[in-house]
């Protein structure tokens, strides 16, 4: 038993030994920290494209009002009626065109307009057909161009 105590101690007195031994191992100063650039502030976000023109719609009838709308819509006139075609566009800019083709039910042209547009943005135009003598009965249309190109074609009847 003696011998059990003996190391025991032995054991306990090297522990102590090995905690109390000076480290021989200087210190490592550490690694100074990179400064790190901020991020680049983002770039200002592009601006939307202009919105395209466009021909939104045309409505038929035989009178406009003030604001050149048709007061009151219709797809069927008599031969002596002045018939109007009321043609909304939007993002217009100065300077565009708007060609109304009317044609008969041969498909030949009666009556041939073009209007240059003089505000921008949202607007109305408004052309008309009339004949003093009349249009035969039968299927008719207008064909509408924003500048140069077709864009809209809508049939009315005359009886």
């Amino acid at each position: 038993m003696k011998a059990l105590k003996t190391l025991l101690i032995g054991a306990a007195l090297a522990a102590a030994l090995a905690s109390c031994k000076k480290e021989d191992e200087t210190p490592v100063a550490a690694a100074p920290t990179p400064e790190v650039a901020p991020p680049p502030a983002a770039a200002p976000a592009p601006a939307p494209a202009p919105a395209e023109m466009s021909v939104s719609g045309v409505v038929f009838g035989t009178a406009v009002g003030a604001d050149k709308n048709v007061v009151t819509p219709s797809t069927s006139f008599g031969a002596k009626d002045t018939i109007y075609a009321a043609v909304t566009t939007q993002n217009t800019t100065p300077g565009a065109t708007l060609e109304a083709k009317w044609s008969g039910s041969d498909g030949k042209i009666v009556h041939d307009d073009t209007v240059t547009i003089a505000s921008a943005g949202d607007s109305v135009t408004d052309f008309q057909l009339s004949s003093p003598t009349g249009f035969a009965p039968g299927k008719y249309q207008v064909e509408i161009f924003l500048n140069g190109k077709s864009v809209n074609a809508m049939g009315f009847d005359i009886h």
